[in-house]
């Protein structure tokens, strides 16, 4: 019955958006799902390692409401193609380039730029390369540095699947087996050797003003609630402000189980950011 009604609510959220596919300079073909009112602000979102933009549907559905709202495939995951040479260019540097790309190709500006898990470290990265972006929202962000392998990392997520919606292992599973190996190999060390704190600071450095929300679910033992706190301290001070918050339900896939409260959460925070910003 949870299944079924899972199911149903996929569906509802996946009718409010439709598909889109972008051609990038470099001829690479972005798919995306978009929603919402042109007039509205516009938030990108950025999904995690091996998903499609399949996995942020019930936020984007939620998120359409108030916000213009890109949920993307990043190159090699659900519709848009991986290009060749890619391993050249570095799977991270590959995602930063074409989310960054995107956003130019359709002149987006002020762009809320929101990232989960390991698309986490993508945006934060993109948010330092692209004068776009406007706020930056991480949501069950990767990689803890005291959980540093590949087999500690994936006990966590054992466990916070254990407070995941059903469907979503179906999603998880179809996006899989559509990933190359190789390149799901490289995303998962692209991911264990990145450094998030570090990408927070070159971000404080560059941006003048740029508000920062961290979010993750109760039961998310990937994004611990230490680890946020250590990510907060990281960017507090900065120009544009941070904030981090726990919120009342959710593991990892948070945004999946609470899409809502995600989406009100990130409302709140961003326009109390901007509002203390400029007050500043």
């Amino acid at each position: 019955a949870v299944l079924v009604s899972d199911i149903r609510r996929q569906a509802r959220s996946r009718a409010r958006l439709q598909a889109r596919r972008t051609r990038l300079t470099d001829g690479l073909v972005v798919s995306s799902l978009v929603g919402g009112s042109d007039r509205a602000p516009v938030i990108v979102l950025v999904p995690g390692f091996g998903v499609s933009s399949a996995y942020m549907v019930p936020l984007a559905a939620a998120l359409s409401k108030h916000w213009r709202v890109h949920a993307l495939d990043l190159p090699g995951h659900g519709a848009t193609p991986l290009p060749n040479g890619w391993e050249e260019t570095g799977v991270l540097e590959l995602h930063v380039g074409t989310v960054g790309e995107y956003m130019r190709t359709h002149r987006l500006r002020d762009v809320c730029l929101l990232g989960h898990s390991f698309g986490a470290q993508i945006a934060a990265r993109t948010a330092v390369r692209s004068r776009r972006v406007g706020s930056l929202v991480l949501v069950g962000p990767t990689a803890d540095h005291r959980a540093p392998s590949a087999v500690r990392q994936a006990g966590r997520l054992a466990l916070s699947a254990l407070g995941e919606r059903p469907l979503l292992a179906l999603f998880v599973l179809r996006d899989y087996v559509g990933v190359s190996p190789r390149q799901l190999l490289a995303e998962l060390h692209a991911m264990l050797d990145d450094d998030l704190g570090r990408t927070l600071r070159r971000l404080r450095r560059s941006r003048v003003a740029l508000p920062v929300v961290l979010l993750r679910g109760p039961l998310d033992a990937v994004a611990p609630a230490r680890w946020l706190r250590d990510l907060l301290r990281t960017y507090q001070g900065a120009n544009g402000g941070a904030t981090a918050a726990t919120l009342s339900s959710g593991a990892h896939a948070v945004h999946f189980t609470a899409p809502y409260a995600v989406a009100r959460r990130i409302r709140a925070d961003v326009q109390r950011l901007y509002v203390e910003m400029i007050d500043d």
